[in-house]
C-alpha cells in the first residue's frame, strides 16, 4: 500500500534524525581524535581522566552524540507506531519535522556554544513536541 503524505513526512523524519545521528558521530570524531593527539594525557588513570582533559571544542560534539541517542530514540518508536496504526495526520508530520528541526538546532548549539539556558530550552521544547505527538495519540487509542 502507498504511503501518504503525512506517511511519507514522518520518515522523512525519522531518516533526518537518522542523518543527524551520523552527522554528530562525524563531527565528534574529527574534533576528538586530533584533540587526543594535540593534548596526550600522560600516564593516565582512567579513560574518563583523559576525555575531561580535552578541550571543550573536542567534548562539546561528543556529548551532543551521546544526548542524541536518548529522546530520538523514543521520537523512532513514536513515529513508527504512528506509521504503523495507519493514523498519520497533518500535524504528525508538523510535529515530527519539528522535533527533527529542534533537535538539530540543539545539536549544533551544544557542539558549538553550549550556554546551557539555551540548550535547555531546545531540549525541553523538544521533548515538549515529543510528548505532544505521544500523547495525542495515547488519547486517540484509549478513546476507541
Amino acid at each position: 500500500m502507498p504511503l501518504s503524505a503525512n506517511e511519507q513526512h514522518i520518515i522523512l523524519s525519522i531518516l533526518l534524525m537518522a542523518g543527524l545521528h551520523g552527522l554528530m558521530l562525524v563531527w565528534m570524531g574529527c574534533t576528538r581524535v586530533p584533540a587526543l593527539f594535540l593534548f596526550p594525557v600522560k600516564n593516565p588513570k582512567s579513560q574518563k581522566q583523559v576525555l575531561d582533559s580535552l578541550p571543550r571544542w573536542a567534548r562539546w560534539p561528543a556529548d551532543n552524540y551521546n544526548n542524541i541517542s536518548e529522546a530520538p530514540t523514543s521520537f523512532y518508536a513514536v513515529a513508527i507506531a504512528i506509521i504503523l496504526l495507519d493514523r498519520a495526520d497533518y500535524w504528525d508530520a508538523v510535529l515530527c519535522l519539528s522535533f527533527v528541526g529542534l533537535r538539530f538546532v540543539h545539536s549544533v548549539f551544544q557542539a558549538t556554544i553550549n550556554f546551557v539556558p539555551v540548550r535547555f530550552g531546545l531540549f525541553a521544547l523538544s521533548w515538549g513536541v515529543l510528548i505532544a505527538l505521544t500523547v495525542r495519540h495515547l488519547i486517540s487509542l484509549l478513546g476507541h
